[in-house]
């Protein structure tokens, strides 16, 4: 048996579940307001870039934000729950469908009655077949077997952006399981998040020409960037002399002198994202390698915590903190309205894509403010999951039932039934 993950608590019975009761201990690295100015960050960025793509750059730094925060986030909350002997799978997922669901369901009922009322059966039954997927959290496998990204920029499909969703949920769905298997034996972890990363970033690298659509919608392709996130979150825990200390520092003055290892971090950090921004003009392919910038500055942010210079000054700031906390309905619902004039055919102009803009920014609020806030509180925490599942599989069904009417047809009169039926249109931006 290995022991050299100090981490896991010492259990007199060896046979006791490492994953096993509720949480007791708080998450003070969830509760960190710099990490929701960096959401803010990501959010903002796809924002720029598909609503302006002729004038902003870099759109692809949200998602790789997003799937660092992701992997760093929910291997530390593992770990921290482990730690405290209090994590359930059960509460886990329960956590993450009340995350998640609610506001999912809104939109994609939403894709659903725009096809069925605002355009025709053949339209009607592609979005109908695109939100039967996207309830299924396979529209990044669906994504890869139609076409590569680059082709796939110009689609007026209005779900196209979930592809990023589906990813992060598929790696929700396995690897808290690798987790609790690894440290059940008492193994060390590392060495496994750091083969998974390095053989995920070869994968990316050695299919990038050949197979783009494969090394950028597939899992296993970006999932170095989650392992990264997982490897921080597992090093920061798994030194004695804790060097990571600063992350859950919650002092009265978090600018209070503590070295200048978290300055350097977060200015580094910084610089990362800023040189990613500055060089994305020049990504031709979906490769790794344009991607190393957003995850050192990611991964370098997280480090320095939230005392480090940039941390506490820029992302810690309430309009970016604002952004963060509306970032997944946002992240939902700015592409669908993208894409509705351009099904329609509607020019999108840069005055439309303000309009389009702040709607966004609108809707995205009244979901947090009307759907995401007010779930919270209702009691018990289970409630909200399981009618979030009816009405995701209630959803499912009735766009597979759009889908096998032909976008029910025979509601249509018949000169438009079986019009229009493939979605294109000029480029809207760039989907990552």
């Amino acid at each position: 048996m290995l022991t050299v993950f100090p981490l896991a608590p010492q259990r007199t019975d060896p046979n006791a579940p490492v994953f096993s009761q509720r949480s007791r201990a708080a998450d003070p690295v969830a509760q960190r307001q710099d990490i929701d100015g960096l959401r803010g960050v990501a959010v903002l960025s796809l924002l720029a870039i598909h609503c302006f793509p002729s004038w902003a750059q870099g759109g692809s730094i949200g998602v790789d934000i997003f799937f660092v925060l992701s992997g760093y986030l929910i291997t530390d909350g593992l770990l921290r729950a482990q730690r405290e002997g209090g994590f359930s799978f059960r509460d886990f997922y329960v956590r993450r469908a009340r995350r998640i669901l609610p506001a999912l369901c809104l939109v994609l009922a939403a894709c659903l009655v725009f096809g069925v009322l605002f355009t025709s059966p053949g339209q009607a039954r592609e979005i109908g077949r695109q939100v039967g997927w996207a309830a299924m959290f396979v529209s990044n496998v669906v994504a890869w077997k139609a076409a590569s990204p680059f082709e796939l920029a110009g689609s007026s499909n209005p779900l196209l952006h979930l592809w990023a969703l589906a990813t992060i949920v598929q790696f929700y769905l396995i690897w808290p399981g690798v987790l609790a298997f690894v440290l059940r034996r008492q193994w060390n972890p590392l060495p496994l998040a750091g083969g998974l990363l390095a053989v995920s970033l070869a994968f990316n690298a050695g299919w990038v020409a050949d197979a783009p659509a494969a090394s950028y919608f597939l899992p296993f392709g970006c999932l170095w960037q989650l392992m990264a996130g997982a490897m921080l979150a597992l090093w920061a825990q798994n030194r004695s002399d804790r060097p990571f200390s600063w992350l859950q520092a919650n002092d009265a003055d978090p600018l209070r002198d503590q070295g200048s290892a978290s300055h350097l971090l977060s200015w580094a950090g910084l610089l990362f994202l800023m040189l990613a921004v500055l060089l994305a003009g020049h990504a031709t392919q979906a490769s790794a390698g344009w991607a190393l910038l957003p995850t050192l500055g990611t991964l370098a942010l997280l480090a320095a915590g939230p005392q480090g210079w940039v941390n506490h000054q820029v992302l810690s700031h309430p309009v970016l903190r604002f952004y963060g906390l509306i970032s997944f309905p946002l992240v939902l619902w700015h592409w669908p309205l993208l894409s509705f004039p351009a099904v329609l055919g509607v020019p999108l102009t840069n005055d439309v894509r303000v309009i389009i803009l702040i709607a966004s920014v609108v809707l995205a609020a009244l979901t947090y403010e009307l759907v995401e806030k007010p779930l919270k509180s209702i009691q018990p925490k289970d409630e909200v999951p399981r009618a979030s599942v009816v009405t995701l599989a209630v959803v499912g069904l009735l766009a597979w039932i759009v889908v096998y009417t032909d976008g029910l047809a025979a509601t249509y009169p018949e000169s438009v039934r079986g019009a229009a039926p493939v979605m294109q249109s000029p480029a809207i931006g760039h989907v990552r």
